[in-house]
């Protein structure tokens, strides 16, 4: 008996769903005014279409209103129909008080039990399969959430610093009372600023990161499964190590962008990413002066030890770092053509022959803009049910 997981055969699988029954089509009613008595997300749709087509091998009957496939069953002496929908697959009873009965709840509970087995089969044979030429794989492509998620911080840290601008920009002589008030307004927009700043950081490290990757795919045509899993794990390692690997670091410009931007992420976002607990914050108990770092220097570390977190000043560094560097990649081949085409939202193709096709497009602008438009009319086309 052929094994299709770990722990079930085929065998198991039919006796798990021995009850669910073939139905022709001239059989049941349409149940068009009825509301599903089962619906699953669009994300299980190849999972369920397995059970009912290879597994239960009834027969599919095709496209019907916005849904690729359809078929009819018996369960249990109830007549049911399955259908795919754009926003997942539903079953409709010919009697939808059905809906909350025992029977729908078991029958419910076995179809999922099936495709929890299933999917944990599927992954396996895709893990065996990931070097397969036949199989088309992409890497998934969160480039406008990530970049949505930077673009909130950065907006925010901005606003603080330039209402902190105009404030300074209104000083004049002041008496003690005044300055007093001032130190205290200060003090509050850095709170106000670190607390933003801390947020941006990471947004912003962590669209880095997906930059690098995805950069470093589309400067391998022949990248592979295996190629990304040792690149990352070259990330996790050494950061500055994947950063070396996409950009040419001969250019002055481009080194010193590189060291700033390093000396941001090992001053800010290592700490806050370790709990803020680094060598840096063990303290030695001095007779006399209680509690103090293992240096004096350790003292100038405000992430450990200041009022605030971030001063005015380091968050406008910080910025003009950030904004460099989107600069730059907006601006200089071939990493603004790679930018076009994240920003579209489309899937990155990691085999051969996708890759090789989307960089030819790469070589110029409008090409790749006509390109983008087919595979997003195409991809609409898909999810409207309009295209096979």
């Amino acid at each position: 008996m052929r094994t299709l997981t770990k722990s079930l055969t085929e065998r198991d699988y039919n006796r798990i769903l021995k009850e669910f029954r073939p139905l022709l089509p001239d059989s049941f009613i349409n149940p068009s005014l009825n509301s599903p008595v089962i619906h699953g997300t669009y994300i299980t749709n190849h999972l369920i279409r397995m059970i009912f087509f290879n597994i239960l091998k009834f027969i599919d009957y095709g496209f019907i209103e916005k849904g690729y496939w359809h078929t009819y069953f018996v369960y249990k002496h109830k007549r049911f129909t399955i259908q795919d929908g754009k926003f997942g697959w539903s079953i409709y009873a010919e009697n939808s008080k059905l809906k909350d009965s025992n029977i729908v709840v078991e029958m419910k509970k076995k179809l999922l039990k099936v495709i929890d087995f299933l999917n944990n089969d599927f992954c396996k044979s895709i893990q065996g399969d990931k070097n397969n030429p036949k199989i088309e794989f992409y890497l998934n492509n969160p480039y406008q959430k990530l970049s949505s998620y930077y673009s909130f911080y950065r907006k925010n840290v901005s606003y603080v610093i330039k209402d902190s601008t105009i404030s300074n920009q209104k000083k004049d002589n002041k008496n003690a009372s005044a300055l007093f008030k001032e130190m205290n307004l200060l003090r509050r927009r850095e709170d106000s600023v670190s607390k933003h700043c801390f947020p941006l950081i990471f947004s912003f490290f962590s669209l880095l990161d997906f930059l690098i990757l995805t950069f470093f795919v589309f400067e391998d045509s022949n990248v592979g499964f295996q190629k990304i899993k040792n690149f990352k794990l070259r990330m996790k390692r050494d950061w500055s190590l994947g950063f070396r690997d996409v950009f040419d670091l001969s250019k002055p410009s481009i080194n010193r962008l590189f060291l700033n931007l390093k000396d941001i992420r090992e001053k800010y976002r290592t700490p806050l990413s370790h709990g803020i607990c680094g060598d840096t914050g063990f303290l030695i108990l001095f007779p006399g002066l209680g509690l103090i770092p293992q240096s004096y220097k350790d003292l100038q570390n405000q992430i450990y030890y200041g009022f605030t977190d971030f001063r005015i000043k380091n968050a406008k560094i910080i910025m003009e770092e950030f904004n460099k560097f989107i600069k730059f990649i907006k601006s200089n081949k071939p990493y603004k053509f790679y930018l076009v085409y994240l920003e579209s939202g489309l899937a990155i193709p990691i085999n051969s022959k996708g890759l090789r096709l989307l960089k030819n497009k790469m070589k110029n602008l409008n090409e790749l803009n006509k390109y983008i438009d087919t595979e997003l009319h195409i991809a609409e086309m898909v999810d409207n049910r309009e295209m096979f």
